[in-house]
């Protein structure tokens, strides 16, 4: 049976996977789809303020306990950088991601959007362009507004890219704590089989002592995420549900139909055999984590390759880590990118990338 949206889509619309209803609001100027750089900054708090002038103040955020007193000069850091690096490469497109995670009486305001307002009041991203050909930074600046954790603010960031795009990232930089460093190149990269090689990470931490939040992270982020590589149990799920208090659905199976299978990943929830992988201790440095893929030269933050001598894993834990006794598990279906020899994970594409 013809549809009655037909009438009046385009050719390049027909052939598309999404709904007709869906398609035919959309109209992109044709200069996003030669982008191929995705620069994501994750979301860490809600903006509600409305005076630049007070910006690093806590109460014009929420925050959790834990980030008040000096994370949102962090915050700051994370946003402008990201913007920096938009800047220095005309065919990147910034996403500020993440959800409205905060219950009421929070606004249903999410992560992104509030930074993305930040953004826009500093204007940092200004409307319209000094060289015409080339698309205004508000142009090369988006949101995506449901990722719950980690995990999700990369893989739907690589949505939200096709959506705007077309087409999916060939590089990927990741702007965000230096502390989760190690939890997006080794986990969250590996686990989508995304090049090694097309993957940068720039950390920037809170200033002062952080050698709490290297161990917290170590405890809570990566090694629950190294167990439950797309957090579908506890406890990472209850995380996700706590964090959705405003019952959002996001429409990324529809716009991306080739993620649908690893947007629906839930691997077991596997008991690895950690032997002494207990945690950070001591003051001794490492040398580099070689055996899943490293941190080194993926612009993080320094600390967990022990560059500072202050933070580090012991020898018998960086033993099991060079000796690959942790596997980290990896999506089996194929995948729109092509996956790097490099991180020793072989590679597939679509059917239709090969023809």
């Amino acid at each position: 049976m013809k549809s009655n949206w037909t009438w009046s889509t385009t050719l390049e619309q027909l052939n598309e996977n999404t709904p007709l209803s869906i398609e035919i609001t959309i109209e992109r100027d044709e200069r996003l789809k030669k982008l191929n750089h995705l620069i994501m900054v994750p979301g860490h708090a809600i903006w509600i303020g409305n005076d630049v002038d007070k910006i690093e103040n806590d109460d014009e955020w929420i925050l959790q306990d834990m980030q008040k007193g000096g994370s949102v000069k962090t915050f700051l850091k994370h946003l402008k950088e990201g913007v920096e690096r938009m800047k220095v490469d005309e065919k990147s497109l910034l996403v500020f991601s993440g959800g409205a995670t905060r219950p009421s009486p929070s606004p249903p305001l999410s992560e992104s959007l509030s930074y993305y307002l930040l953004a826009s009041s500093l204007n940092l991203i200004p409307t319209t362009s000094s060289h015409p050909p080339i698309l205004p930074l508000s142009a090369r600046t988006t949101t995506e507004e449901y990722a719950l954790d980690s995990y999700q603010n990369l893989l739907f960031s690589i949505s939200r890219f096709h959506e705007i795009t077309t087409n999916y990232p060939e590089r990927i930089t990741v702007v965000g704590y230096g502390m989760k460093s190690f939890r997006f190149v080794n986990l969250h990269r590996a686990t989508i089989g995304f090049p090694l090689d097309k993957f940068d990470y720039v950390g920037i931490d809170d200033s002062g002592d952080v050698r709490k939040h290297y161990e917290g992270e170590w405890k809570f982020g990566f090694l629950p995420f190294l167990k439950d590589p797309t957090g579908c149990h506890d406890p990472l799920i209850l995380k996700k549900i706590n964090r959705n208090p405003w019952i959002k659905y996001h429409g990324y199976h529809v716009s991306c139909p080739e993620l649908r299978g690893l947007l629906e990943w839930c691997p077991p929830d596997e008991d690895f055999e950690l032997g002494g992988l207990g945690g950070l201790d001591g003051l001794d440095g490492l040398n580099g984590f070689g055996g899943l893929g490293g941190v080194d030269g993926a612009g993080g933050s320094g600390r967990w390759h022990g560059k500072d001598g202050k933070l580090g894993l012991k020898d018998d834990e960086m033993g099991i880590i060079k000796e690959n006794k942790i596997n980290v598990r990896v999506y089996p279906g194929g995948l729109p990118w092509k996956q790097s020899s490099e991180g020793g994970i072989s590679g597939t594409t679509w059917g239709r990338e090969k023809d």
